[in-house]
């Protein structure tokens, strides 16, 4: 059975539509089904049939109405003193359905809301309650219903807009302003849509002609919302990011003039592929004429260097985060990324280059459309995917001509030793197949050796396997073993062996750390044979220590054919990284749960960081060394707030068929990476469910308390504080680790802070405290004063919070953590007695947060800073990072804005704008239960604001 208000009333028993002729009945029918399973009273229902209808009529027409629908509806209008009702289930009225796919959305990603409101949208079957004759109902209930669909028109709209199809809704847009000139929100979407798209005098156009009619209509300025975006239009710090990402110019390039002209005339085509063998100087000739051509593209240039088959989504991080996306902004899925990058590069001037592609389908994620930006693709594939589906035109490098050969030779040992014997440097130049790399390696050797005759190493690479050396044809890298062969050859054997061996590492580069594990040996010792190979041209070393090999030796030393004890050595890198990841993660996270003893020796600082894409490799190529490094790593991926890495390391972990405690871990480490993806909170649960109920069957408390922590969280990330105290209760009353329940007592006394609760507050904080320091761990110790120091703060113990939040700053500083030295100095701002105090401690709190790298402490901080910026009369400062909070916060820090908004548009003399940010936080605050900020938010409705 389905009924309908949502255009004309709609009656459908089965697959029969049931008419009801009568007006009247029409009236009631509408009336019961506005409100259903809700008593409506006869009275009322008599002053919607019309004005002096009496009570008996309204009965009767009842009675009219039954027969009318049939016995089957009949039976669901129930008569229910004083009135009556209309029983309708589940799915069965169009407005449920509309609002279920409505809240749906809520909590989906952009490309998933914006269907889901779509199919909303479609429900409408034209103006409702149209036939309906009830002036009552149709300015009330029709108005109502018609405000509604233009809501939910307008999400529909924002998830295009964040879902990156800003230029698809322009012209949809357009039409809406016109019909509704005087919609701000519209009108706000609008600019939005056209600066995305590139079209900022339209934009600003659009603002002025919203500035007139409001004027003239309503004698009022534009809002809030609209205002901000004009100033971003106009203001200068609104300029596009200006990525710089080109590597160094290549020294000693020589030749390719004509292939440099060309590029010269394709840099509007949009996409070029430079294809051609490996070792042919594809990179060398894209970085060269980027940097000739650079100031044609005015917006900025893009660089990644592919390894292998590397998906995509690591690249499209990385562009991002050069274009100004913060990191904890960064979606996780492919699709989402790419809408974001193409919004952000539409119609600008751009140069995007990417290097060592493997195929079609991982550049395309990566082409941002737009007559305006290039894409110089180089690849040892021809990429003819692209030329045929995407357009892009294909030029083919090929080897160096002989002259050219010559001058790169003479460049490099110098042009008198090329003039005394030209006969073997042509000869040089043939053997290495004139390939600019084989090239240089081999005029390298000779540059070391400049006694030696040019004549004396031709001999010795034509004494070795020429003929597989120099075989082109089907062995793109044949060209090139002949000049790597002699290098291989003139090691030394313990440099051959470890030559050998370094290619099993999975990452990107290595340290001597590394080759040490590889080698069974000291680092001392590993490090004198890595330089040997970095003096032998067969290894590149960075500022930093850190060794890789150029792709192509890297591929020469893969083709080497392995030996007894390489799967040993294998198995001791592997061991090295899970290891060191675990002694490091141990040492930053103490109290972190584990499934098992400590299998770490050594803590080396900063090794996660350095070693990350590394240890994202190991997981993928080895199912045991994920486990562990999925549990080593878990915590590290949660204060980062790092997705996209962590996702593969876990489902790695996961594919590896994990003992039931890691897998507890493993899947609270999905629960926590789901919920920091927007709209994912029901994934989030389900992994955090399903590691609980595991727990709960092996008869693991913490494992158990540990995901019931995580639900917590997912609780307080949504809103619902009355679950999250649940939850945070049930997983205490599970713990009996001295090292976990102090966390866990903090988790609860900040929700019970978060909810007004306070004195309830202090007394889990001051437990959580005591059995910190019980436990001995300091970090955790400065963690639960800082929240004590807040808690203070609220009961007006100002002297009290001070010094809790001096201890912890002391704490945190002691143990370098920079996330609680800086959350410790935003607590010391809300309490400095003056403006310019308030503002030197929440200078440092940006500071320590920027260095830490986290993004939930940088919103904290940004609110902190904008409090600063109020106290010292600056306004619009702490209107835009108020503004940034909105954008990019969570719901608690969001609401704490908008309080600071109203108390900024108070200041501004802007006292229905401060309402409006008051009433919005009250809201907020009373839905999610935050009774600290309604209260807050209903002082300043008291006081006018």
């Amino acid at each position: 059975m389905q009924f309908g208000v949502l255009g004309p009333l709609l009656v459908q028993d089965g697959a029969a539509a049931v008419v009801v002729s009568a007006p009247r009945q029409r009236v009631l029918l509408a009336a019961l089904l506005l409100r259903p399973n809700e008593v409506v009273a006869v009275d009322e229902l008599a002053e919607l049939m019309g004005e002096g209808t009496p009570r008996p009529t309204v009965v009767n027409y009842m009675m009219r109405l039954r027969r009318a629908l049939g016995e089957q509806v009949a039976a669901r209008i129930v008569t229910a003193p004083p009135g009556y009702l209309i029983e309708v289930r589940e799915g069965e009225l169009d407005l449920w359905q509309a609002l279920e796919l409505q809240e749906r959305a809520r909590t989906e990603t952009a490309e998933r809301a914006r269907e889901l409101l779509r199919q909303a949208l479609a429900l409408w079957r034209g103006r409702p309650l149209l036939d309906v004759p009830s002036d009552a109902l149709q300015r009330d209930e029709g108005g109502r219903l018609a405000e509604l669909r233009l809501l939910l028109l307008a999400e529909r709209l924002e998830a295009d807009l964040r879902a990156g199809h800003a230029a698809e809704v322009v012209g949809e847009l357009q039409q809406l302003v016109l019909a509704q000139p005087l919609s701000e929100r519209f009108q706000a979407q609008l600019m939005r849509a056209l600066r995305q798209s590139g079209r900022r005098s339209e934009a600003l156009a659009v603002y002025d002609r919203a500035r007139r009619a409001l004027a003239e209509e309503l004698g009022v300025d534009p809002g809030a919302e609209l205002r901000r975006l004009h100033q971003q239009l106009l203001s200068a710090e609104e300029a596009p990011v200006r990525p710089g990402q080109l590597p160094a110019g290549p020294t000693g390039f020589v030749g390719r003039a004509t292939l440099l002209r060309e590029l010269d005339g394709l840099s509007r085509r949009g996409v070029v592929v430079l294809a051609g063998p490996a070792g042919v100087g594809k990179s060398a000739l894209a970085v060269r004429w980027a940097w000739q051509a650079r100031q044609d593209f005015p917006d900025g240039q893009l660089h990644v260097a592919f390894t292998g088959s590397a998906e995509p989504i690591g690249a499209l991080a990385r562009f991002l985060r050069a274009l100004g996306v913060p990191a904890d902004l960064l979606p996780a899925e492919v699709e989402e990324a790419a809408g974001m990058y193409r919004s952000l590069l539409a119609d600008r001037r751009t140069l995007v280059i990417l290097d060592n592609a493997a195929s079609a389908e991982q550049v395309r994620p990566l082409l941002p459309g737009g007559a305006g930006n290039l894409v110089l693709v180089t690849s040892r594939d021809r990429l003819s995917g692209l030329i045929a589906r995407d357009g892009a035109v294909r030029l083919e490098l090929a080897v160096l001509e002989q002259e050219e050969a010559r001058t790169l030779l003479a460049g490099i040992i110098g042009e008198r030793r090329v003039q005394d014997e030209p006969a073997p440097a042509a000869e040089l130049a043939e053997l290495c197949g004139r390939l600019p790399l084989a090239l240089r390696i081999a005029a390298a050797h000779l540059a070391d050796q400049p006694e030696r005759k040019i004549g004396d190493y031709v001999a010795e690479l034509r004494g070795g396997d020429l003929l597989a050396a120099l075989e082109i044809d089907g062995d793109e890298q044949a060209s090139v073993r002949a000049a790597f062969a002699v290098s291989h050859r003139r090691l030394a054997d313990p440099q051959r062996r470890l030559f050998r061996l370094l290619a099993l590492v999975p990452g990107p580069d290595f340290t001597a750390g590394a080759a040490a594990a590889l080698l069974d040996a000291r680092p001392q010792e590993a490090s004198r044979l890595l330089d040997g190979l970095v003096g032998a041209h067969l290894l590149d070393r960075s500022p930093s220590g850190r060794y890789a090999f150029h792709d192509l030796v890297g591929l020469y030393a893969r083709s080497q054919p392995g030996e007894p004890g390489d799967a040993e050595a294998r198995e001791r890198l592997l061991r090295w990284y899970a290891g060191s990841a675990d002694a490091a993660a141990r040492a930053l996270f103490p109290t972190a749960l584990r499934s098992g003893p400590p299998y770490g020796k050594h803590a080396v600082p900063g090794f996660l960081d350095d070693e990350l894409a590394n240890l994202r490799a190991a997981a993928e190529s080895d199912g045991p060394t994920a486990v562990l490094l999925a549990e080593a790593l878990s915590q590290y991926f949660w204060l980062r707030r790092d997705k996209v890495d962590a996702f593969p390391v876990y489902d790695a972990a996961m594919r590896a068929a994990p003992d039931p405690r890691a897998e507890v871990l493993i899947r609270v480490g999905l629960a926590r990476a789901s919920a920091l993806c927007p709209g994912h909170a029901a994934q989030a649960v389900r992994q955090a469910e399903r590691a609980e109920a595991l727990a709960a069957g092996i008869d693991w408390p913490e494992g158990r308390a540990h995901a019931l922590n995580t639900l917590g969280y997912v609780a307080v990330h949504v809103g619902d504080l009355d679950k999250a105290r649940q939850l945070y209760g049930v997983a205490l009353d599970a713990s009996d680790d001295p090292a976990s329940v102090p966390g866990l007592l903090a988790n609860l006394g900040s929700v019970e802070l978060r909810g007004g609760r306070l004195a309830e507050s202090l007394a889990h904080l001051e437990d959580a405290l005591a059995r910190a320091r019980d436990a001995g761990v300091p970090a955790l110790e400065a963690s639960c004063l800082n929240r004590l120091a807040v808690a203070r703060f609220y009961l007006d113990d100002h002297e009290g919070a001070r010094r809790d939040a001096d201890t912890a700053l002391e704490l945190n500083a002691r143990a370098g953590r920079a996330d609680g030295e800086a959350m410790s100095l935003a607590i010391l701002s809300r309490l400095a007695g003056t403006p310019e105090e308030a503002w030197e401690y929440a200078s440092r709190a940006a500071a320590r947060g920027g260095e830490s790298g986290e993004p939930f402490t940088a919103t904290v901080v940004r609110n902190v800073l904008a409090a600063a910026h109020y106290r010292l009369g600056e306004y619009g400062e702490a209107e835009a990072l108020y503004r940034d909070v909105l954008a990019s916060g969570g719901l608690y820090q969001q609401v704490e804005a908008r309080i600071g908004l109203a108390e900024v548009y108070a200041a501004l003399g802007e006292h229905g704008r401060a309402a409006e940010q008051a009433e919005e936080a009250r809201r907020s605050s009373r839905a999610a239960g935050f009774r600290l900020f309604e209260r807050e938010a209903l002082d300043l409705l008291a006081r006018g604001h």
